[in-house]
């Protein structure tokens, strides 16, 4: 949709002959393809520049400047090498276009119209083509900058944002090791108490039950034994539930 409206506004304010149109479609495919293929977008581009230059022999205008918007999906949705190609083209298309846009201004730096007879000219020529060159590059690079800085961004921020969540993982399984060790302890512990308390139930139950004939106050002071044994076992058993009830930094409430 932005490359057919980008066709027709170019189109629609071109300034000079119909084939600018062509032009004006080869930077809107361009356009078209810049998130989806950023390769094919570059290369589009690529191929109606030099069509432009060489085949036309048109200046610049309003359709050209497509290639900024190119160039930024570049950087921003393209791959490693694709990046790469991106910024070369910046360097190459400043290169060529400086040398384009000096030949059609007149000057004699470049091509078989040399002249080294006025180094006055020459030097003249010299500095449009840098002036030109510097311009170019500059135009060119801006966007291609910001695409790269922008992802950039993007990715550390994505990082940041996974390291956060694997940090935050971590520290649950920590979390969830600590408390499965603690409830192991309190089972263990519940396991010593209740095991320990029924010993000792047994042995004064068994203990009263031979010495009720001979002995029967010793009857009274097992079942006493066996009581006392009984509700301190309760007790701790109910401290031990409590602990596995409440959280570990909350401990048992009264």
């Amino acid at each position: 949709a932005i490359g057919l409206a980008y066709f027709c506004v170019a189109f629609a304010f071109r300034d000079g002959p119909t084939v600018i149109g062509v032009l004006a479609l080869g930077f809107a495919i361009a356009l078209g393809f810049r998130r989806v293929s950023p390769p094919v977008a570059l290369g589009v581009a690529w191929v109606t520049a030099l069509l432009q230059m060489f085949a036309l022999h048109l200046a610049p205008g309003f359709a050209d400047f497509a290639i900024l918007a190119v160039l930024y999906a570049n950087a921003y949705y393209g791959s490693a090498l694709v990046r790469r190609l991106g910024l070369v083209s910046v360097f190459v298309g400043g290169v060529i276009g400086a040398v384009y846009v000096e030949t059609l201004s007149g000057g004699s730096f470049v091509g078989l119209r040399l002249d080294l007879s006025t180094v006055a000219a020459v030097l003249r020529d010299l500095l449009f083509f840098v002036f030109y060159l510097s311009l170019l590059l500059l135009l060119l690079a801006s966007p291609w900058v910001a695409g790269t800085l922008i992802r950039t961004r993007l990715v550390a921020r994505e990082r940041l944002a996974a390291q956060q969540a694997a940090q935050l993982e971590a520290e649950t399984a920590e979390r969830d090791v600590i408390i499965e060790q603690e409830r192991n302890r309190i089972a263990r512990d519940m396991h010593d108490v209740v095991a320990h308390s029924l010993a000792v139930v047994i042995a004064q139950a068994d203990g009263a039950r031979y010495a009720r004939e001979n002995d029967p106050e010793a009857v009274d002071g097992a079942l006493t034994a066996i009581s006392s044994t009984a509700r301190e076992a309760l007790a701790d058993v109910r401290l031990l539930l409590g602990q596995l009830r409440h959280p570990q930094t909350e401990g048992p409430q009264p």
